[in-house]
């Protein structure tokens, strides 16, 4: 017995050292004051600071199996659906916990990958395949198209292929890689 309570205690003690974990992706958040389920998505999180109001968060959240795309303020606590003008606050735990883990995610984002973000923002980008369409957020619905050829700004780094780009007339909006080209 005391073989295994050894063989136990080495593999606790190893695990962290070799086993890396998973990142996860949807994190259940609570229940909303509505009764459904609040699910973020943590890898839609995406900072982004129009210049002279603070710091935004676009990401998006469940209500039970709803998908709600959302630019959340840090510092008003308050989100704005997509689509919808209507600045909401937190009435339930689960609400105040989409706030706080979306912006949580996104500063730890914003530090780890400055660097990163500001070599991508040096670089020309092209519209290499259009028509392209400009996405509210990834895999969103439809902000724009672009009809031809044309260089972009791309704004920091991207999220699982999509590059966030104000293409649409100083709109932000999200394109996917396979439609732009680095051009040195």
């Amino acid at each position: 017995m005391n073989k295994f309570r050894l063989i136990g205690l080495a593999i606790a003690l190893l695990a962290p050292f070799v086993w890396q974990p998973a990142q996860a992706e949807m994190v259940v958040l609570g229940t909303a004051s509505t009764g459904e389920t609040v699910t973020l998505d943590t890898n839609s999180v995406s900072l982004w600071t129009p210049v002279g109001t603070g710091l935004f968060i676009s990401a998006t959240y469940y209500l039970n199996n709803e998908r709600i795309d959302a630019t959340i303020s840090c510092r008003n606590k308050s989100w704005v659906v997509k689509g919808d003008s209507t600045h909401y606050t937190p009435q339930s735990q689960a609400t105040q916990n989409l706030i706080s883990t979306a912006c949580r995610i996104a500063m730890n984002s914003q530090s780890n990958q400055s660097q990163q973000s500001q070599r991508t923002r040096e670089k020309t980008w092209i519209v290499y395949d259009p028509p392209s369409n400009v996405r509210y957020s990834p895999n969103g619905e439809v902000l724009c198209t672009i009809p031809d050829k044309r260089r972009v700004q791309i704004r920091g780094n991207p999220v699982n292929g999509w590059y966030r780009t104000p293409a649409c007339e100083g709109a932000d909006g999200w394109i996917h890689e396979s439609q732009i080209k680095l051009v040195d």
